[in-house]
Formats: structure tokens, sequence, C-alpha cells
């Protein structure tokens, strides 16, 4: 049986791989409706961390299959040993670590599936994606190989069966700038600043949503009553906000979303426009062509990502409210339907 070698598409220079230790052997798994001999192979892509690659025995495919979870993220087992300066690390045993990858592989409900890697220079610069079997790939960073953006997969996925085929179509998908896959791996790069920009169409949009947020706070009344400062965070989840009051920042000098309807009915039906409506509108375009536009706002329990936020420092000047009152209206006719735009003005006077 000849040993499981890497395509040249599935080497990087940014990864070490180590070629000592081959650690091959063979198990059968569920394969396209019955079962199926594969030949699998732990690979050390960095210090004491490895991927698993497969690849039926009777194949005839110069490259391989990557073992990856159902999230088009890489299997990767990390060997820690934890000890002291001269603690000699046990050797890595790459057998076991492929046994628990086909007891998964081979479970009803499993998590994990197999995967086509695929390595590709773009300007100078390595790129990895992953491609998954339930319809979309992921770009893979290097060399950390964290999770990136995602990308769409095109309704018949027969290429999927052949590596070579796998990266003639990525190639391809990569010299077309308004592909999926060339979208999500300029995006890629993008950090999360970037994204949103991109998102709402450029920087200048997130300055005007910012601008509205600053006359929001200027002119929401019973706000203030002393000398604070104020920092509003226009949330990227299902609530409209956050209005952090300092000094301190902490859970006890804030209000939270639920307090803002009834104490600040301006700042709430703002939030709520802005969110609901204004941004919805920017982001829509390219929320309908590309497939990693929705990898964001991230939502973690208990956090979210932010569109934007604008902190104020001292109370505004009777002018700074007068302009405020006036560029706030000016904006919500130009960008408001009659009835959003009589939702919020009526409590200018609140």
């Amino acid at each position: 049986m000849p040993p499981l070698s890497l395509a040249p598409w599935e080497i990087s220079d940014t990864l070490g791989y180590n070629s000592q230790g081959l650690a091959h052997t063979t198990h059968s798994i569920p394969w396209m409706g019955g079962h199926r001999d594969f030949l699998f192979r732990a690979v050390e892509v960095a210090f004491q961390s490895w991927v698993i690659f497969a690849r039926p025995v009777d194949s005839e495919d110069e490259g391989n299959w990557v073992v990856c979870g159902e999230e088009g993220n890489l299997w990767i087992a990390v060997h820690v040993v934890l000890g002291g300066p001269f603690y000699e690390i046990p050797e890595f045993d790459a057998l076991s670590h492929i046994a628990g990858a086909v007891d998964n592989l081979s479970c009803n409900d499993s998590q994990f599936q197999l995967g086509r890697l695929v390595i590709i220079s773009i300007d100078g610069k390595e790129k990895c994606a992953v491609l998954t079997q339930m319809g979309w790939g992921r770009w893979v960073g290097l060399p950390t190989l964290e999770l990136n953006a995602s990308f769409h997969l095109p309704p018949s996925r027969d290429f999927l069966d052949d590596s070579g085929l796998v990266y003639e179509w990525v190639s391809r998908q990569i010299d077309q700038p308004d592909s999926d896959v060339s979208f999500s791996c300029s995006w890629s790069g993008l950090n999360e600043r970037e994204q949103i920009a991109v998102l709402c169409g450029s920087q200048e949009q997130i300055a005007q949503i910012q601008a509205t947020m600053r006359w929001t706070l200027q002119l929401q009344r019973g706000l203030w009553t002393d000398n604070v400062t104020y920092k509003w965070l226009l949330g990227g989840g299902p609530d409209n906000g956050v209005l952090l009051r300092e000094p301190p920042y902490l859970p006890s000098g804030s209000r939270r979303t639920e307090e803002l309807e009834t104490r600040f009915p301006l700042i709430f039906e703002m939030g709520r426009f802005l969110l609901e409506h204004h941004v919805q509108r920017l982001i829509a375009p390219l929320r309908q062509r590309y497939r990693c536009t929705h990898d964001y706002p991230f939502h973690d329990e208990g956090q979210s990502c932010c569109w934007a936020w604008i902190e104020l420092e001292s109370p505004p000047t009777a002018h700074e409210r007068f302009e405020a009152t006036l560029s706030l209206q000016q904006w919500l006719r130009a960008h408001a339907s009659p009835e959003e735009f009589a939702a919020i003005v009526q409590h200018l006077d609140e």
C-alpha cells in the first residue's frame, strides 16, 4: 500500500510540515451510502499540532481529504504536556488520535466530516481554504488555522471528488473579482472596523451614523443632569444598543436597552430605527450576494460586536442642542419614512 503523500496544493511554506513519523493506518468508514477503506495520516503542521489527511485506499486522486468539523474547522490535535523546563515530553500517539477521528466520522450524528484543503498563492501570499461537503467553504488563517470568512459552493459539487478539480475551481473563482470566493478571500483580510465600513458602504456612512447618535445624545432630556461621560454602543444584536455612564465602566453604572425605552425614549427609538431599518438597508445589497457578510456581527454569550459607538464627555450647550435638532430632523427627512420620522421626533421634547 503506497504511503499517503500530500499534493502540492496541500503543502504550505507557512506551515512547518514534519515528514517524520508518517503514522499511516487504515480504517473503514461510512462513505457514499456504504463503507470504504481509507488510509489516514496525521501530519504535524506546527509544533505539537496535527491535522489528519485521508484518502480511499484504491483512490488514484493526487490529493486527499482532510478531517474537519461541521463549521469547516480543521480538526487539530494539540499535544500539550505540563511540566518543568527539563520535563521530557512523551511522544504523541498519532494512531490513537486517528482512531478518535474515525470513531467520530462513523457516528450517525457526527459533527465531523471529510473536506478538501487547498492552499493557493494570491498576490504573493498564501491563502488556505477548506471546502466542505455541506455546500460551503471557509478560509482558514495561516499559520494559526483559525476559522475565517465563508463562501458558497455551487449546487453541483461533483468536483469535490477530485482534489485537482477543487484546486482549479478555487483558482478560477479567485480570478473573478465579484465571485463569492474572491470577495470572501478579500473579506478575510479585513479587521472588524474595515468589515463594518464595507458592509455599510463606506467609512463615511459609519461617520454619518455616529453623527446621528451624537445628535440623539445631545437631545435626550433627563440624560444630562450632571457632568459625566456617556458612551453609546449601537449593538449588532437584537438589542438596539447599550448606554454606559462613566465613571466607571461597571454594570452598576450602566443602563442597558431594557431601560432605554422608558427612561430615554429618544435614544431607544433612534437606536431601533438605525439598527432595524437604516443599517439593514445599507447592508442588504452585500448580504444578498455574499455568504461571508452574514458572519458579522458575531454574537457571544453576554456580548456582541457593535456597528458604531459615540462618546460625549460634557453636556451640550443650548446652541449645540439647537443645531442637533435641525441636523437630526434634516437627516431623518432624508432617510426615514413619514411614519418613522413621526415616531422618533415625538420624543424630542420628552
